[in-house]
């Protein structure tokens, strides 16, 4: 049973953290305070917005595949892979593999039998998404204070702060997202873009990034150049294939934000996202990658083949240790045709790497392709080395 004055209460101890005239308390400095303050008013907004939470878990779980793909190389090859991109977003709990949806089950690695999941019994399935109608409209009432006090410190050097700020203007901006655009967005994207500079907050802020554009759709147009800039600067450059550089990390949580801009801005997008496909592909296969090349083919359907095709180059090239090679293709056409990126992957000689492969090949959407000679020729490589 739910009863307002519960809300209106833990309200009205957040509105305690932001009172500056109030003494010290025992243990307890004025950050500690805001910090409290902070996160009452993130769980607040949280429970608001049933919508809002959707989308941030679709997104979150492509982080998590990440997560899953790294932790399976770790401990069950052995390999010592780091998992690279926990995030502030990500609990110790999303460390465990979470129960089969659209996203992980592309990629196989957990299904209803938990098939390949790390420990005897299958992960739980997740918790459902709730919304309180008492708690929407008493944020409702005080949206704009509530905004007023997140952007007020926005300043702060504290870093738990800055991390919960970076997680609630999304929630915010999903929950009011007229109110937020005409009032607030400004503000909100200097904050970020200034925090994308930072290397301790990039990760968080792309995240929080993504999560805002698909908020704010079409209002994001005044800044998208600068965020495209960004996102460029994120990934390999053009002449990185010439570079004695193999290898280039890219966080996963600049891919969840390529995806979340192909949401919030469709086809209309379809240039700038193209140019960014080359770099992309050059990082090297991962799940995030994976997940983010099925995002733009179903939101920018004119991008389908260019994807399909820069894949299957891919997966090639990991399975095979070759350029793909079409039918009655001389061999030397196919090295030359190959991409200077894509061939300067390194060769995926762990188990981990070549699992992935086969499973994209065997999950991803490339309708219009013929398979049936490119599988022939990975089971002979496989049967015949």
């Amino acid at each position: 049973m739910q009863k307002p004055q519960w809300y209106k209460q833990t309200f009205e101890e957040a509105e305690k953290g932001f009172d500056e005239t109030l003494a010290k308390e025992k243990g307890m400095n004025r950050d500690d305070r805001v910090h409290g303050a902070l996160l009452i008013l993130n769980e607040l907004v949280r429970i608001s917005s049933m919508e809002g939470e959707r989308m941030r878990e679709e997104m979150e779980e492509i982080t998590q595949q990440q997560l899953v793909h790294d932790r399976y190389c770790k401990e069950m090859m052995g390999f010592g892979t780091k998992p690279r991109h926990i995030t502030p977003f990500t609990s110790f709990q999303s460390l465990q593999p979470q129960q089969s949806n659209a996203l992980l089950g592309l990629l196989g690695y957990s299904t209803p039998q938990g098939f390949l999941t790390f420990g005897a019994a299958p992960a739980p399935a997740k918790t459902s998404l709730v919304e309180s109608r008492y708690c929407r409209e008493l944020m409702e009432e005080r949206f704009d204070q509530v905004c007023r006090w997140v952007l007020k410190y926005r300043t702060s050097k504290n870093p738990l702060i800055q991390m919960t700020i970076l997680n609630l203007l999304p929630r915010l901006a999903a929950f009011q997202p007229h109110i937020f655009t005409d009032q607030y967005l400004s503000d909100t994207m200097g904050y970020l873009l200034g925090c994308l500079k930072k290397e301790k907050e990039r990760t968080a802020a792309f995240q929080a990034l993504g999560l805002l554009v698909v908020a704010v759709r079409a209002e994001i147009q005044p800044y998208l150049s600068k965020v495209l800039e960004i996102i460029k600067a994120a990934l390999p450059p053009k002449d990185f294939a010439h570079k004695r550089q193999k290898t280039m990390q890219v966080d996963a949580t600049v891919f969840t934000c390529i995806s979340m801009l192909s949401r919030a801005m469709g086809p209309s997008i379809q240039p700038d996202i193209k140019e960014l496909l080359e770099p992309m592909l050059a990082v090297g296969l991962s799940p995030a990658l994976t997940a983010v090349l099925h995002d733009l083919s179903r939101q920018i359907p004119q991008l389908k083949k260019d994807i399909q095709d820069g894949l299957l180059k891919m997966l090639s090239l990991v399975l095979m240790h070759k350029p793909l090679r079409h039918p009655g293709m001389p061999k030397g056409l196919a090295h030359q045709l190959a991409s200077p990126s894509l061939t300067n992957i390194p060769e995926a000689s762990d188990v981990g790497s070549i699992t992935l492969a086969l499973r994209t090949l065997g999950s991803f959407e490339f309708e219009g392709h013929s398979l049936t000679q490119f599988v022939r020729h990975c089971a002979d490589h496989f049967l015949n080395s």
